[in-house]
């Protein structure tokens, strides 16, 4: 019973990706290159010419982003947060990125760990140590991230 299961749980698993793939293909055949360059630059595409789904047009047409320039000005999380905009959707706005060689921005780390001040009455031994590692990996994370 297990391997059947084993089996069934990697064919789905093929089948997401033949699915991922399958996208890839129609959105590169849809943006030409002979649109590329009518377009001059790729942030110029309207996303109209991207075959997006209803619910991804809608919900983009929603919060105002036209082209793929200010579509790849959002990061995942922001993307996420739009209305009627999922799991589902992102993949889809990632694989239409992706057939363009672009990409979402990438998320900036919120600096909340710099706003937390206590004073040394406040924290003990080992409070105070966590607050600084957590300041440390925050300014290396913000280093390598910039």
């Amino acid at each position: 019973m297990n391997e059947v299961r084993t089996l069934l749980n990697r064919q789905r698993k093929l089948l997401r990706e033949l699915e991922t793939i399958r996208r890839q293909l129609v959105h590169i055949d849809s943006v030409t290159k002979r649109e590329l360059i009518s377009y001059g630059d790729s942030d110029a595409i309207p996303l109209i010419k991207l075959d997006f789904s209803a619910r991804v047009q809608n919900a983009l047409r929603r919060e105002g982003i036209t082209n793929v320039g200010e579509l790849c000005a959002y990061s995942e999380f922001e993307l996420l947060e739009i209305r009627n905009f999922g799991q589902h959707s992102l993949d889809e706005v990632k694989d239409a990125l992706f057939s363009l060689g672009r990409e979402p921005k990438e998320r900036e780390f919120t600096p909340l760990i710099d706003a937390v001040t206590f004073s040394d009455e406040e924290l003990d031994a080992g409070t105070a140590a966590t607050l600084a590692w957590a300041r440390d990996f925050h300014a290396r994370e913000k280093a390598l991230h910039s």
